[in-house]
């Protein structure tokens, strides 16, 4: 399978479309209405609509391909040949009316991967990279940040691994430390838009101690292949799969991890 700029131009147009429904609907809905903590977020009117979206167009494109979402639907025979689909993430601040989201979506075939994408409705930003496809955000190189030092350094996390009131402090102790340092600390509550950030050049260090890997799968291939320090991710994990992800800029990863309380399993490689 060529994933090259031709292909990439009609996998982005299936994107802005799937982007328009997602724009749509948040402002159309009321959020008081469609959000409720006991209902799983793949029972939402609304991202099923972004997902039927992405199933039409990339069924069109790749009729032979598998295509598994999320949220646990799928489409087609069981292939080599597959979509792995996050069509929502940061579904609670979609969920919520707020900013902060993004598509994020592979294609592999006999297990290894060929291309994968993040897109961000709101912004029409979209990174990506493939097999004959160099690494690009919106049509350019990745754009590193020259920071040297975590000093003025904007680092963007997650949520705390444990949601026990002491996981909690210790999360939160970690984002004061980071921020006597001289960082700046930020949350979107999104991994996908993060890593695009982060090959962006907007954040310099993403960190996520607890995330879905369909919401970084597609990430963690477009930061390695744009050269940042990327946390190990072992292959064949399942879309639901709970992991943990460390991405910085090279230059400042050593200090970093001698830093910052991390995983010992998310050493950065």
């Amino acid at each position: 399978m060529k994933v090259d700029p031709l292909f990439h131009l009609d996998i982005h147009h299936v994107l802005q479309a799937a982007g328009e429904v997602a724009l749509d609907r948040l402002a159309q809905a009321d959020p008081s209405t469609r959000f409720t903590m006991g209902i799983a977020l793949a029972q939402s009117a609304e991202i099923q609509a972004v997902e039927q979206v992405l199933f039409e167009g990339l069924k069109k494109l790749t009729p032979s391909a598998y295509l598994i979402s999320e949220t646990g639907r799928t489409q087609g025979a069981v292939s080599d040949f597959r979509w792995s689909i996050c069509p929502m993430d940061g579904a609670m601040n979609f969920l919520r009316g707020r900013f902060g989201f993004a598509i994020s979506m592979t294609l592999s075939k006999g297990g290894e991967v060929c291309g994968a994408w993040i897109y961000d409705p709101a912004r029409q930003s979209v990174a990506a990279v493939g097999n004959e496809l160099p690494v690009q955000v919106n049509g350019f190189a990745p754009r590193l940040s020259r920071l040297l030092t975590m000093k003025g350094a904007i680092m963007a996390l997650g949520g705390p691994e444990r949601v026990d009131s002491d996981g909690v402090t210790v999360y939160w102790q970690g984002v004061a430390q980071a921020q006597r340092w001289g960082m700046t600390v930020q949350r979107n509550d999104c991994a996908a838009l993060d890593l695009l950030d982060l090959v962006s050049g907007a954040v310099d260090a993403v960190y996520f101690e607890s995330t879905s890997y369909g919401s970084i799968q597609a990430g963690w291939h477009i930061a390695t292949a744009a050269r940042c320090s990327v946390s190990p991710i072992a292959s064949g994990q399942l879309l639901g799969t709970q992991v943990g992800i460390l991405a910085a800029q090279p230059q400042i990863v050593d200090e970093l991890v001698a830093r910052w309380r991390t995983n010992p399993t998310l050493t950065p490689v």
